[in-house]
């Protein structure tokens, strides 16, 4: 038996694996027969085999119980363990090795955003570099790849702007890495291969200058392991083995060199045969000669450490952002960038312009090209101005560039618009304007109500809707306009009217139940007025002044708890009114006045109940019920009053049905009838 399920097996192994290798995602598994085959195709076939054998072992028991009625309880239990027990462990043991994992990285690491930078023509490569916390002995290494792109080394004056700034200034590595906390010293080696120089060294690393705080997200995630977050650190990798660590605020440490160390000609030929894949072989010494030559890297460097004035002014800017990016790579997202206003800083590269966060346009700009035409024409210090002009409605952007208030004969920028993004600003756009043209209306059509023009008002209501069709804000102004002029009747005939023209717009129709309540509790109908306050604050419930309402009716209704806690509601909103401070002031008065009626109306309650005891018959269903309504409304006299008073002769029973606290206490004063 077990030879065959071994059979078996090994035919649903080759059966599993032929399927497996036929897919488009297979691992093609030689075809070929020999001991490497055998060995890795023999984890599926313990697993198939495992799977026949449980099989095979539960129907056994279960064919034996049915046939026999003899049920062995022992091999069951342990058949039950292999087949749950065994996958339940393991998946449990997984998971609580990886929480281990989690809180042990959380407890003795840190995330850091890391990007690491060089210049594209250095061709820098085989980086790698480890986070070291000599102290605690912890150590976090990464190894980083090379630019992907490195088929343009040489030809970068050929391209466009904008891809030619992702060569140059795009991080090599930007993620976050998790490093010993306190990290104290960083190891860092690579391989120039314009210098043909491999650097190796290790400096101090400012693990306090990272300003860390809490990471407050994601919420379903511990406190503790969110862990502290902080500013992306660019690590720069210079020519002559240069190094620096820098975040957007600082320099975190001064340029260290490395030393150079010497490099085998195997691996000096292995990167050899790299670049040869991409160039013709003989290629290589003149790229590299051209590259030197050039001196593009030194001015390149040089461009990175200059500073200069510079501003940002134009038209078509209102109601935009604009965020930069400079030559060093930093992001200036930590607030919008102010214009018309010259500030010491970096050269930009690029432009990122949205219309209340709608970004649409980007500008590229040749910082390189911009930054040799200063030097040439240098004449004195230098103000730059980056003077936009833009149109949204069509998209067009035009740029100039002016040192001094001299325009520069530059070109070297270019525009990309994302076409979506255009649109949705662009309809942003209308709508503020619809926006504003509709507050206008509102505006004035308030201002002539205000001032008894109500022929004026209606007819700038009639003109609004026809320049706006969907416009439901304007019906609370007729409704408001209607009661002006034809008085309560001929509202309420058009409710359903204006209730209907208005329940597409929540606050439109919020308002026009607000006014209707309004109506109501002039003619002190305070049902149908409560009614339409609530509904006025269910639907629009930022507009605390509902709410105020409805305390206001309570407070006429004297109901007293209601009228207060809703009044107490608006202050806890921010909301004040004089009806609002004429309830808080008034508390305690209306507050007894509540309790004492609601005494009285219990004491009335009772001898109501003392008088249904009376005709009932003793030992009777009414008798009993009547017996626990009254014991039940005398504990809520007393909640109330706080202490056991008087009843009037009519609400109390016999003596021996009278409840026991009410007979102990006249009994223990002195006043027994």
């Amino acid at each position: 038996m077990l030879m065959a399920n071994v059979g078996i097996a090994v035919v649903l192994t080759f059966i599993y694996t032929g399927l497996k290798n036929a897919s488009p995602n297979g691992s093609q598994i030689s075809t070929s027969i020999g001991i490497s085959s055998v060995i890795t195709l023999l984890p599926s076939f313990l697993v198939i085999l495992g799977v026949i054998l449980l099989t095979n072992v539960g129907v056994y028991i279960v064919a034996t119980f049915l046939k026999t009625g003899v049920f062995h309880a022992i091999y069951f239990y342990v058949w039950l363990f292999v087949l749950c027990g065994l996958p339940a462990i393991y998946i449990a043991a997984k998971e609580l090795k990886y929480q281990f994992y989690l809180y042990y990285q959380a407890y003795y690491f840190t995330p850091l955003p890391l990007r690491v930078v060089h210049d594209y023509e250095l061709l820098s490569c085989k980086i790698k570099i480890a986070f070291l916390n000599t102290k605690g002995k912890f150590i976090s290494e990464i190894s980083v790849g090379s630019h992907e792109k490195v088929e343009l080394v040489g030809k970068l004056s050929n391209i466009p702007v904008s891809e030619r700034n992702d060569c140059l200034y795009d991080p090599v590595f930007n993620d976050t890495v998790y490093i010993p906390k306190q990290t104290d010293r960083i190891r860092i080696s690579w391989y120039s291969v314009i210098e043909d120089t491999q650097y190796d060294g290790e400096i101090d690393f400012p693990f306090d200058k990272l300003n860390y705080v809490p990471n407050k997200y994601p919420l379903d995630v511990p406190e503790f392991l969110r862990g502290k977050k902080t500013d992306p650190v660019m690590l720069a990798l210079m020519q002559d083995g240069k190094i620096q660590l820098y975040n957007k605020h600082q320099d975190l440490t001064e340029r260290v060199s490395v030393k150079s160390i010497e490099v085998s000609e195997e691996q000096k030929q292995k990167q050899f045969r790299t670049l040869a894949s991409i160039y013709t072989v003989k290629s290589i010494p003149t790229l590299i000669n051209t590259i030197k030559e050039s001196k593009a890297i030194q001015r390149r460097a040089g461009m990175a450490d200059y500073l200069c004035s510079w501003q940002i002014t134009g038209s078509g800017l209102e109601g935009h952002n604009i965020e930069i990016k400079d030559v060093r790579h930093n992001y200036r997202t930590s607030a919008p960038l102010e214009l018309n206003s010259f500030e010491s800083r970096r050269l930009p590269i690029f432009f990122e312009i949205d219309y209340h966060k709608i970004s649409w346009l980007y500008i590229h700009i040749d910082a390189e090209k911009l930054y040799r035409l200063l030097q040439e024409n240098l004449d004195g210090v230098s103000q730059l101005t980056f003077d936009f002009t833009i149109d949204l409605e069509t998209g067009k952007a035009e740029l100039l560039i002016k040192n001094n208030e001299k325009v520069l004969p530059f070109t070297a920028w270019e525009k990309k618009l994302d076409a979506y993004r255009w649109e949705e600003a662009k309809g942003l756009v209308l709508e503020n304007k619809d926006f504003t043209i509709k507050n206008n209306f509102l505006k004035e059509i308030y201002e002539l109500i205000v001032a008894q023009k109500y022929v004026e008002a209606e007819a700038l209501c009639e003109t609004a809707l026809e320049q706006y069709p969907y416009f439901p804000m304007i019906y609370f102004y007729k409704a408001r306009l209607l009661w002006y002029k034809q008085g309560f009747d001929a509202s309420y005939e058009k409710q359903s009217y204006f209730l209907e023209r208005t329940k597409t717009d929540p606050y439109a129709l919020a308002q026009i139940y607000n006014h209707y309540g309004c109506l109501y509790d002039e003619q002190d109908r305070h049902i149908e007025s409560l009614e339409c306050f609530e509904k006025a604050y269910a639907i629009y419930p930022t507009m605390v002044l509902y709410l105020s309402n409805i305390a206001e009716v309570h407070y006429k209704l004297k109901n007293a708890n209601k009228a207060v806690h809703y009044a107490e509601e608006c202050l806890a909103k921010g909301f004040t009114s004089d009806m609002v401070v004429e309830i808080i002031n008034n508390k305690g008065v209306i507050m007894d006045k509540a309790v004492d009626n609601s005494i009285a109306g219990l004491q009335m309650e009772l001898s109501n109940l003392a008088s249904q005891y009376r005709s009932a018959q003793e030992n009777s269903e009414l008798h009993h019920k009547v017996l626990k309504e009254y014991y039940s409304t005398f504990e809520k006299i007393v909640e109330l009053n706080g202490e056991i008073l008087a009843l009037d002769p009519d609400a109390e029973l016999p003596d021996s049905f009278m409840p026991k606290a009410y007979v102990d206490y006249w009994l223990n004063s002195g006043d027994a009838k």
